[in-house]
């Protein structure tokens, strides 16, 4: 990985009364990378 990448755990979004959790987000420059979703209403 290089200096400017981010590696995010469990990352909760709401939106609308809908919730979403990524159990990983690399962010590498600005280029998001997506690891498992998980969608709860």
């Amino acid at each position: 990985m290089q200096n400017t990448d981010r590696l995010l755990d469990d990352v909760n979004l709401d939106y609308q009364s809908s919730r979403c959790q990524i159990d990983k987000l690399l962010v590498s420059g600005d280029t998001l990378y997506i690891v498992d979703v998980k969608n709860y209403d």
